[in-house]
């Protein structure tokens, strides 16, 4: 093409880039390689904000995991079948409403985690959907680097919805967990308008 040199980046911002590369590819939704799902957690946002530089003790895997299966009988008294978190590395963001933040919370701190955060659906939203939606958007709002779900049809949406988490389906019969990857097929997700929640 008679130049004497192509740039070639793999990902651009159209929106905010002073500069378009020659090769490459517009990229408008969130996007990160791999390698930079820590930057993201919430030690490294800290981090990062306070001005310092990249730094991997602060951006160890972040965990979002949801227990609306332990809670389904209603009573709190089912065992976690559940692998083990840290509570400063992971939190539960659950499909169970807003209004049952008091039964949940009593429950996580009878088994040892008063100290986990926690986040409920709002009352409003409802259907397996818009509750997988609701996780998917959570999750990347509040740092998450990974995604536990024990029911696989909602692991499977919040893969498709949120390809930057790795979603685990943990199998409480089997004890063990799957990594889901999914990619969304035309009409088989929710809106893309955002979501009204807090």
């Amino acid at each position: 093409e008679g130049r004497a040199c192509l740039t070639l980046a793999v990902v651009h911002d159209p929106e905010h880039s002073d500069f378009t590369p020659d090769l490459s590819h517009p990229m408008r939704e969130l996007w990160r390689f791999p390698w930079e799902r820590g930057e993201a957690t919430p030690a490294g946002r800290a981090h990062r904000a306070a001005g310092h530089g990249p730094d991997r003790r602060t951006e160890q895997p972040f965990v979002g995991m949801e227990v609306d299966g332990v809670l389904a009988d209603g009573d709190g008294e089912v065992e976690p079948a559940l692998p083990f978190f840290r509570d400063d590395r992971a939190a539960v963001i659950t499909g169970r409403p807003e209004s049952e933040r008091a039964r949940i919370a009593a429950w996580l701190a009878s088994h040892g985690h008063a100290g986990m955060a926690l986040e409920c659906r709002p009352d409003s939203l409802s259907g397996p959907a818009l509750v997988a939606r609701y996780k998917a958007e959570t999750a990347t709002r509040i740092g998450c680097t990974h995604f536990v779900e024990s029911e696989p049809q909602q692991a499977i949406l919040i893969a498709a919805l949120a390809p930057h988490l790795i979603v685990t389906w943990w199998s409480a019969e089997r004890g063990r967990p799957f990594t889901v990857g999914a990619a969304p097929g035309a009409g088989a997700l929710p809106d893309p308008a955002p979501l009204q929640f807090r």
